[in-house]
């Protein structure tokens, strides 16, 4: 496991990378698709496809050492909070991702649209707190029930923790993309984007009980 944590920054930089690229400049990148392969040019991420990407190369990981591909994500599950919300500093150091206008001393100056300054949430770090919070929230879980017991269950409980935390953030704070708000498919591209992660969560928790303690992961 501790070669593909060494991987871990770089399934995430790829899959987010492109998942911003395929869902947000998609007109870019039908008029430059060789813009689709320069990642370094744009350090901006997708947390959907980041997931994706760290699936993608578990998978592969996990095929070729021989692991099951559970036992896996679980391990990776008590880690990628800890990545994820390096991911959110970076974007919040790089100035992108603030929410919408907040008028309170705890906002972010920043130059607007208009060119002056103005109070904006700083929903980057609302997500590494929450991604904080989610990592001592499963290291705690593992210590009292020893969840890795349950092939599945680390996963299960790490992605909804993980979405309904960025959904809670994607309501509250972030300012909708206008295409979507002015056709107000904003609430269709969230449950398009959302409801599956949740369910796949679900399904793992399901799925792990189901299937019953591992006496491979037994803690002795």
């Amino acid at each position: 496991m501790d070669d593909f944590l060494y991987l871990l920054p770089l399934c995430i930089l790829i899959g987010g990378s492109m998942g911003y690229a395929i869902i947000y400049e998609l007109g870019s990148l039908v008029d430059n698709p060789l813009s689709f392969f320069q990642l370094y040019t744009n350090a901006r991420t997708s947390y959907h496809s980041s997931l994706i990407g760290v699936l993608v190369g578990a998978t592969f990981f996990a095929r070729k050492r021989e692991i099951p591909i559970r036992t896996v994500l679980d391990l990776l599950a008590l880690a990628l909070p800890v990545y994820l919300a390096a991911q959110d500093v970076a974007a919040y150091l790089d100035g992108w991702g603030f929410g919408r206008e907040f008028a309170s001393p705890f906002g972010v100056t920043q130059c607007g649209t208009d060119g002056l300054p103005h109070r904006y949430h700083a929903s980057q770090l609302y997500e590494a707190v929450l991604c904080g919070a989610l990592f001592f929230l499963l290291r705690f879980l593992e210590r009292r029930w020893d969840l890795l017991r349950f092939p599945g269950l680390t996963t299960g409980v790490f992605v909804i923790g993980f979405t309904i935390s960025r959904l809670a953030i994607e309501v509250w704070t972030r300012i909708p993309d206008p295409h979507l708000a002015q056709s107000g498919a904003i609430w269709i591209f969230r449950g398009v984007t959302f409801v599956p992660l949740i369910a796949l969560g679900a399904g793992l928790v399901v799925s792990s009980n189901l299937i019953g303690p591992s006496q491979g992961n037994r803690r002795r």
